[in-house]
């Protein structure tokens, strides 16, 4: 297979043809395929298609005696075994036979519902999915995976240091998924997930994954930073055809989230934001929008709104040279005086001396 040759719907097509060697072989197996053991594994992967194409790893890293490894362990998997060392995250394709084979990985894994439908059972919780479904969940929780006949479910693994360092901001503001993540951080083995309902842009988010595909199995130099990208691109996606509206277990109440808004609202609009002008957009009245900072934060909406200011201020200070005048007018100070009036009275130093020490 030529890395350069290949498009999405080449990509679309090679996951069809998986989809019925699969069901072959079942067949085959009298709807019954032994992968408990390795040579079961080996037959089905020796086949033509497969072979001829170097598919292979689509369902599993394949480094020789690893196989044996992988078997051998498959209820305790660790990231070391199932992600390649010059990768961030690891895409396979779900094997489409009806296997109860609990497990538990200790990485994050996304799951993406290509095509059809299936059962996720997380800490004996059942969770059906359907096509354009996400699912994410964290380590070290035990879960099952089955899809329908003819679906096709999407593995994303995703390396924890990966997950907390960077992948987090991709979802920041949501605050599910910040309950989702202080929950994983705390090693926490109640049922935690979130579940995102992409249906709408389906189509667009799988020739994301079709790229994905396509660089993790023939890519060759930068492989990993343009999974990355693709990565990247696929959760935000998720995010604009979910809308942000998730499915999660934790229990977020109606103040909470108004104030997530407020804090997004704030985050994005640091410039211009003004309390009127929150109040307009949010449709909340003034008064309520003082109350919920008040009593999520214990603070004012506009030392709120100073102290992103201030952090943002901080950002200019320390990654660029730009001028004091410069970065108050880009943060939304009337001068540069007054911004650091307002530096020191927060910081104990002024802007100058905070960036020299920096420096």
């Amino acid at each position: 297979m030529n890395y350069l040759d290949m498009n999405t719907r080449q990509m679309h097509n090679i996951l069809l043809n998986l989809n019925k060697l699969e069901n072959e072989f079942c067949q085959g197996q009298h709807n019954n395929p032994r992968f408990e053991n390795v040579q079961s594994y080996i037959e089905y992967l020796d086949q033509e298609f497969i072979h001829h194409n170097k598919l292979a790893s689509i369902y599993y890293r394949q480094i020789p005696g690893d196989a044996v490894n992988f078997f051998k362990n498959f209820k305790e998997l660790d990231e070391a075994l199932i992600i390649y060392s010059d990768c961030n995250i690891m895409p396979l394709k779900q094997f489409n036979f009806q296997m109860n084979r609990p497990h538990i990985i200790n990485c994050f894994e996304m799951i993406w519902m290509y095509k059809g439908d299936a059962k996720f059972m997380l800490n004996n919780e059942m969770i059906q999915l359907k096509e354009g479904d996400c699912l994410l969940h964290p380590p070290n929780l035990v879960y099952n995976f089955n899809t329908s006949p003819d679906s096709i479910g999407v593995n994303i693994l995703i390396r924890r240091s990966f997950m907390l360092d960077r992948f987090s901001q991709l979802l920041n503001g949501i605050i599910e998924v910040e309950r989702f993540i202080e929950s994983a951080m705390r090693g926490e083995k109640n049922t935690n997930f979130i579940l995102f309902h992409a249906g709408i842009g389906r189509h667009f988010i799988n020739e994301t994954i079709n790229n994905l595909f396509i660089e993790y199995l023939w890519g060759g130099n930068q492989r990993s930073g343009i999974m990355d990208t693709y990565f990247e691109l696929f959760v935000r996606l998720i995010r604009r055809f979910s809308n942000d509206l998730v499915e999660s277990p934790h229990n977020i109440g109606k103040k909470e989230k108004y104030f997530n808004d407020i804090k997004t609202y704030i985050n994005l609009n640091y410039k211009t934001a003004t309390l009127s002008k929150a109040a307009s957009s949010l449709y909340l009245s003034k008064q309520y929008i003082c109350r919920i900072v008040n009593i999520i934060a214990d603070t004012g909406f506009t030392d709120m709104l100073t102290k992103v200011r201030v952090e943002k201020a901080k950002e200019y200070l320390t990654e660029t040279n730009l001028s004091l005048e410069c970065i108050s007018e880009l943060i939304g100070f009337s001068s540069a005086s007054y911004l650091s009036r307002i530096f020191k009275n927060m910081e104990g130093i002024t802007p100058s001396e905070f960036r020299r020490n920096k420096q």
